[in-house]
């Protein structure tokens, strides 16, 4: 896609605000208050909540590492890139929404709404993160990047103090209202994404375009291991990924089961996180433009194994 500087500058902006969007329902529903609400109030015993909420999570990864490349390659090839991204926005909002109607006991219900929702919250991601290469270049892809997720810290903080101020933690109407508020902000605020970010038009779907998805797919796999370095990043990141992936679905729950912390020691916990986390986006976003990626995603990882032993100890 070839942009002006100008256009180039507010392509970025409507990009960005993408992460904005969508963090508070990362912060919120499945790090720090949904997922230890499930297993305070909707789950009768708190070690298997926590199982079946891990599961729950786990389910997500597997759907979404099996479908993720099937549409991928099916939107780089029909222009249907932008109608997925909407379809999965939509999508995570309304199952979010419908997070409001289970009540204690209602565990699979519940874990229904979040698989689904949490599916869509990352096919939706997936869709986004794929306009990357067409507003960044390798001089500047850390900066770009480095800004939306600070940018979306920035959201998760602003939702974490609103639901500190004006909902109360300790009561269950309050909390399953904060599924409504999540929903509602991640669809306001993907507004700027979802109408302004540019693409190239839909073409036809026709059994052609379904062909080349799979021919591009099939390619694609047979190849792989020819790109080593692609190689080596795809199966480090599985490990690596499947880490954090644990650490943010479980950090409530932790937080509340092992660290005896209350709700709202819980909200708090999730402020100061995201405070350090945006700061951490923006900033470290240009020294990985300076050191590279491989050497930034060590340095990250070596400080993420410190931290996550240090609350083992703790």
């Amino acid at each position: 896609m070839f942009l002006s500087k100008e256009n180039n500058s507010k392509q970025i902006l409507s990009w960005s605000f993408y992460d904005f969007a969508n963090q508070p329902y990362t912060t919120l529903i499945i790090t720090f208050i949904y997922s230890a609400f499930f297993v305070n109030h909707i789950a009768v015993n708190e070690k298997d909540a926590t199982f079946l909420w891990a599961t729950a999570i786990s389910i997500t990864a597997i759907f979404v590492a099996l479908i993720s490349p099937i549409l991928g390659a099916f939107a780089d090839s029909s222009g249907y890139r932008k109608f997925f991204l909407i379809f999965f926005t939509i999508a995570c909002s309304f199952f979010t929404a419908l997070l409001y109607i289970p009540d204690e006991g209602d565990v699979y219900l519940a874990l229904i709404f979040v698989v689904i929702s949490n599916i869509a919250f990352e096919m939706g991601t997936v869709f986004c993160n794929s306009y990357l290469i067409d507003l960044s270049n390798d001089r500047n892809v850390g900066k770009v990047s480095g800004f939306a997720w600070g940018l979306g810290f920035c959201g998760g903080l602003l939702a974490l103090f609103i639901a500190f101020t004006f909902f109360d933690v300790n009561e269950v109407e309050d909390v399953k209202q904060i599924n409504l508020f999540v929903a509602l902000w991640f669809l306001f605020f993907s507004i700027p994404t979802l109408f302004f970010l540019e693409d190239r038009n839909k073409e036809k779907v026709t059994k052609k375009n379904i062909l080349i998805s799979f021919q591009s797919l099939s390619k694609t796999f047979k190849e792989v291991y020819k790109y080593k370095k692609i190689f080596n990043f795809l199966i480090a990141r599985l490990f690596y990924n499947d880490g954090l992936v644990t650490i943010f679905a479980l950090g409530g729950i932790y937080a509340i089961g092992t660290l005896g912390f209350s709700m709202k020691e819980v909200l708090v916990l999730g402020i100061v996180l995201n405070i350090f986390a945006a700061i951490g986006s923006f900033v470290f976003g240009h020294l990985e433009d300076k050191i590279g990626v491989i050497k930034f995603i060590n340095i990250s990882l070596f400080f993420l194994i410190i931290s996550t032993l240090l609350a083992f100890i703790a």
